[in-house]
């Protein structure tokens, strides 16, 4: 929980010194949704992993458009097995709708994926 709470505010951090808009923070609990932001806002994704199981989140490619991504981070557990979060980060530069899915899956497994999380992200101009 400390080292969630620490990521989280490492993230809040980075992104007020880079002088960005309010940023957005999606779970997996916001799954199918559609989420409206602003052109200059952030958008963070973050999903609960336990990379000592195999498992781990991929991002479905989605094309060049209103998202410009950051690298993937994964926040390490205090303990060792313990579950942490990847977390994927985005800052909206152009008007448009783009489509973030995820899937929670062992990579060398050829089976569906145990988690599956989707969202539609719709950038508009800023006012």
């Amino acid at each position: 929980m400390i080292v969630r709470r620490r990521g989280a505010l490492a993230l809040c951090l980075l992104m007020l010194a880079a002088g960005s808009s309010p940023g957005l923070m999606l779970t997996d609990k916001n799954t199918g949704q559609t989420i409206a932001v602003t052109v200059g806002q952030s958008l963070t994704v973050a999903l609960p992993a336990n990379p000592s199981t195999g498992y781990r989140w991929t991002e479905e490619p989605h094309p060049a458009g209103p998202l410009v991504e950051s690298a993937p981070v994964m926040t390490t557990p205090a303990r060792l097995g313990a579950g942490g979060t990847q977390t994927y980060s985005y800052r909206a530069v152009a008007p448009g709708t783009t489509q973030l899915v995820f899937d929670y899956a062992r990579p060398w497994e050829h089976v569906p994926p145990v988690n599956h999380v989707a969202f539609t992200v719709m950038v508009r101009n800023s006012k």
